[in-house]
């Protein structure tokens, strides 16, 4: 009997168990891996929980009752973070409305984008899905007016000290900072009572990373769809959005001065997502629009990696629409922003890497 547990195993082991699709695992390879007597556990929590993905690998592992396989020291940790992210995503999810709510009374059209809308579409388990903050899209035209009325809703731009639990307002310089660089505001963030919460950080953008075409912003909020009761980006378009964001956060070319993790859990979104928009849109119209906003390289990564993680044969269909061949994705990874310092080989790599 083999008595290493490989990358590879772990990685399927992490990807069998971080998606919603878990009827169709072959569970009983997945059996045999978890068995092993040298699976390395204090591993897996580990790297679960940097990759933000303990709420979905709990839920699978109940539901394809496998809980008895998982030693109780990272049983009962990943069912106290499922349980917890539960809560927390029910005050994230409230604040949601709340907003929604106050620029609506304001004629201020805003679309919440990525996980808050993903979590009630997509995962529906509250404990599934971490949300760190809370994403909008807006035009830039109403950038002037979002101040005052996040003002009057408790928030301010400014960064949380997790040691006496203040908030404190970014300079100026900072500021200037996230206009030259981003597509983004500076987050608005308000601290909440709840201790599973602390902190709540908004997030506004205005635009798509990465495009060939700089002033998409108006192109982009002149369609849009309805998920879950909330006015959103188009299907398309939305889909869209997640992969440049996720190669944003790949490549950290915007965020060289901000610590900015890649994890899973957005390759899961991608992949999940995709078999949603893929029962109401066909391939060549998603490519199409790809193509009309100019994001082929960001899009063709995160499709790229996505069907390489999940060995998704329907996901290289899509890829193999566009001429991503020519893109070298091997700079995108690198350790500590340096181009020059210890490459890594993969995302699988970079994925099982322990911090």
């Amino acid at each position: 009997m083999n008595t290493i547990v490989t990358n590879s195993k772990i990685l399927y082991t992490l990807t069998s168990l971080c998606r919603t699709d878990y009827e169709n695992v072959n569970k009983s390879q997945l059996i045999d891996i978890m068995n092993h007597t040298e699976f390395p556990w204090d591993r897996f929590l580990s790297v679960v929980n940097r990759q933000k993905i303990v709420g979905i690998v709990y839920k699978s592992l109940s539901e394809m009752k496998l809980l008895h396989l998982v030693p109780y020291r990272v049983a009962s940790a990943i069912k106290y973070i499922y349980l917890a992210t539960t809560k927390r995503n029910q005050v994230l999810m409230d604040e949601l409305i709340t907003i929604l709510t106050a620029f609506k009374e304001e004629e201020i059209d805003i679309r919440p984008l990525k996980g808050s809308v993903l979590l009630d579409l997509i995962y529906t388990d509250y404990g599934t899905r971490t949300l760190n903050d809370l994403d909008f899209f807006v035009s830039k035209n109403d950038l002037k007016r979002l101040p005052k009325i996040m003002n009057n809703l408790g928030y301010i731009q400014g960064e949380y000290n997790v040691n006496d639990k203040t908030l404190t307002e970014l300079s100026r310089e900072d500021k200037l900072m996230w206009k030259v660089k981003m597509f983004n505001l500076p987050p608005f963030c308000k601290i909440h009572p709840e201790p599973t919460v602390d902190i709540i950080s908004i997030d506004f953008t205005f635009g798509l990373s990465f495009s060939d075409n700089k002033d998409i912003n108006e192109k982009i909020l002149s369609t849009y769809s309805i998920l879950n009761n909330k006015k959103t980006l188009s299907n398309i378009d939305f889909f869209i959005h997640l992969c440049t964001h996720l190669y944003k956060e790949a490549s950290n070319e915007a965020w060289e001065n901000f610590a900015q993790d890649i994890n899973l859990i957005k390759f899961c979104d991608v992949r999940e997502y995709y078999y949603f928009l893929s029962q109401k849109i066909d391939n060549d119209d998603i490519i199409s629009r790809v193509n009309e906003l100019g994001v082929e390289k960001a899009f063709s990564f995160s499709i790229l990696y996505s069907s390489i993680l999940y060995n998704d044969n329907n996901l290289i269909k899509l890829l193999e629409r566009i001429n991503y061949s020519k893109y070298n994705f091997q700079e995108v990874y690198t350790q500590n922003n340096e181009i020059n310092k210890i490459k890594l080989n993969s995302v699988s790599e970079s994925i099982l890497l322990v911090k």
